[in-house]
């Protein structure tokens, strides 16, 4: 009879503890689903941001003293930037039209995201805009060091022609040439958890530069970290009846501040 009670209690304990058991896995199973769905959620909720952030930044370059800003919630994810390390560089034939430094934002998703593949969500890759619609600012997604992340930038120029003008002080014709560049800086960083990204336009100056040549090469060149690039456009205006070609160089400065 005790032995009979005994394999009974030993029984219910048994199978106490593989239900026990089988709850512990399945709440762990249902706690990492979870887990992983709110942190897809957020980065989804991050790109969002990263996209109106773009937005934003191409509705102020054009209008001096503008700003806006963006909200992201971070609860897994953290923000990554590199503040003034991408160089580029502008010049026709010899003559250097522009060089100029400009920034990147970074948000770096959360552990259970996995692999995304690399896409362009905004914007263009490529170092030269030739025409007045396309926008300079860039936001692609990746995967790097076994994270998902969502990066901004502006590292290209926009050239935009605008064909024969005369310019009544010289009395003349001339070709000429927009290359606009906007240049992101990181002024003040406060982060802890979820931030604002505020963007201010602080000015923009242009200036002008002119050659006689009427063929000739454009190089657009940028260069960060031990990467890089370089795009050409040649150009020849042998058959225009003008006195030269002239560049006018426009630099947007947009400045940021995470908080």
């Amino acid at each position: 009879m005790n032995r009979l009670a005994m394999s009974e209690v030993m029984s219910t304990l048994v199978l106490t503890s593989t239900i026990l058991l089988i709850t512990i896995v399945a709440a762990f199973i249902a706690n990492s689903a979870l887990e992983t769905q709110a942190q897809k959620s957020e980065f989804e909720e991050a790109k969002s941001a990263f996209t109106l952030l773009a937005d934003i930044i191409e509705d102020i370059s054009s209008n001096p003293y503008a700003s806006g800003y963006v909200r992201v919630n971070s609860r897994s994810g953290r923000l990554e930037y590199k503040n003034c390390t991408f160089t580029i560089a502008v010049s026709v034939d010899d003559t250097t039209l522009l060089t100029n430094t400009t920034s990147s934002l970074t948000f770096i998703g959360g552990e259970k995201i996995g692999f995304i593949p690399s896409e362009i969500i905004y914007g263009v890759s490529s170092l030269v805009v030739n025409n007045s619609v396309t926008p300079l600012t860039s936001v692609f997604t990746g995967y790097s060091e076994g994270r998902a992340f969502i990066s901004l930038n502006t590292t290209r120029v926009r050239i935009v022609d605008r064909g024969v003008t005369y310019i009544k002080a010289n009395d003349a014709y001339y070709h000429v040439f927009d290359i606009v560049f906007i240049r992101l800086v990181v002024r003040e960083v406060q982060v802890s958890g979820s931030f604002t990204i505020i963007v201010r336009n602080v000015g923009v100056w242009s200036t002008v530069q002119s050659i006689s040549a009427n063929t000739f090469q454009i190089t657009v060149s940028l260069s960060y970290d031990s990467v890089s690039k370089e795009e050409t456009l040649n150009f020849d205006l042998s058959d225009e009846s003008v006195s030269g070609v002239l560049f006018n160089v426009i630099t947007v400065e947009v400045d940021i501040s995470i908080i």
